[in-house]
């Protein structure tokens, strides 16, 4: 064979060989950003979020981290993704059972859901959900019966034991708490409670019977002032959410009461600036836009045929907010929002 057509050969191989590596490292993705594509992919999906309390920060955050990772995922794969959330509001969390029927009647592919109640929410996963073969990835709380993909979830339980130690930093042993409860339906609300119950009376405190209020600044202010007034040395509140604790420093700061600590779950701006001034004593946060981002993903892989990047259990971390380091916070997504 001639030695030109031998070079000639060796060049268009080698032109070859870097135009397929070319198109296997993604064009600038790396390996672990580079999707294997089902060829069954659809050119368009329909996520739904069916959410409760969604005027609230923290379920905000996750339509966020969804919305975000949505983009993320139009762009690697060249296909529409389009979003329904739905949100059953704050006082009747059967209505969510509706929300999730009526997420089915427009056909979504897959469903985000954030559970109000966690026994509400696990009828219409099984009858219409796991029915139909429509994956489910549940962004926190959790269900009490029903499959699903994946759930994202918080160690609620560390994070109320967490939130117990803060206040021990603050209030000397001995003094009297409670737990201002949100969800008493709710696996997580449980969870987190019977952590800070727990952990309190272990560090020596007098922990009263818990008390249920709405997620509201308003009513957190109110029953502060009813707790104010059967337990006038009240030392310390723990808080299940952000919003019962705003209330709840309002008549704190009424009562000129500056002995009495609250510790809250999650944050927002406002909080963020209770701490600073030091009327607030802290925060155990959440990252719900990682549990967005993630629940979005975990649906994707789904959808891409990517099942090995699928994990039926994923822990969101949590941090304390506290007067001293609020300066990390002021760029997290809750405080954005």
């Amino acid at each position: 064979m001639p030695a030109q057509t031998v070079s000639s050969q060796k060049i268009l191989g080698a032109v070859l060989y870097l135009s397929i590596l070319f198109v296997l490292t993604g064009c600038g993705f790396s390996k672990k950003d580079t999707i294997q594509h089902d060829p069954r992919l659809k050119k368009e999906y329909t996520i739904g979020i069916s959410q409760r309390w969604g005027t609230t920060v923290f379920p905000r955050t996750i339509v966020q981290g969804a919305r975000d990772s949505a983009m993320d995922w139009e762009k690697k794969t060249g296909v529409k993704i389009r979003i329904i959330v739905t949100d059953c509001g704050n006082d009747d969390p059967s209505r969510q059972i509706s929300d999730m029927e009526r997420l089915a009647s427009r056909k979504v592919d897959g469903l985000l859901l954030f559970p109000g109640d966690s026994e509400v929410v696990s009828e219409p996963l099984i009858r219409i959900y796991n029915k139909n073969d429509i994956p489910v990835v549940i962004t926190d709380i959790g269900v009490e019966r029903g499959d699903y993909l994946s759930i994202i979830i918080t160690n609620n339980r560390k994070g109320g034991e967490m939130a117990a130690e803060e206040m021990a930093r603050q209030i000397p042993a001995g003094g009297k708490v409670v737990v201002f409860n949100n969800g008493p339906g709710n696996n997580n609300a449980r969870a987190r409670a019977d952590g800070f119950t727990e952990k309190a009376k272990e560090l020596g405190f007098h922990v009263l019977p818990e008390r249920i209020v709405r997620i509201d600044a308003e009513e957190g202010r109110k029953l502060m002032e009813e707790v104010l007034i059967g337990e006038p040395d009240i030392a310390g509140v723990f808080t299940l959410t952000i919003e019962p604790a705003i209330g709840a420093v309002g008549s704190l700061k009424a009562a000129r009461n500056k002995t009495c600590k609250i510790v809250a779950f999650d944050i927002n701006a406002v909080g963020l600036k209770l701490i600073k001034d030091g009327s607030l004593a802290a925060c155990v946060l959440q990252d719900p836009y990682f549990i967005g981002v993630e629940g979005m993903n975990q649906l994707m892989y789904h959808f891409t045929g990517n099942t090995g990047r699928i994990n039926k259990l994923i822990d969101s971390p949590t941090t304390v907010c506290t007067r001293a380091n609020t300066a990390r916070y002021e760029t997290n997504p809750q405080v954005r929002l």
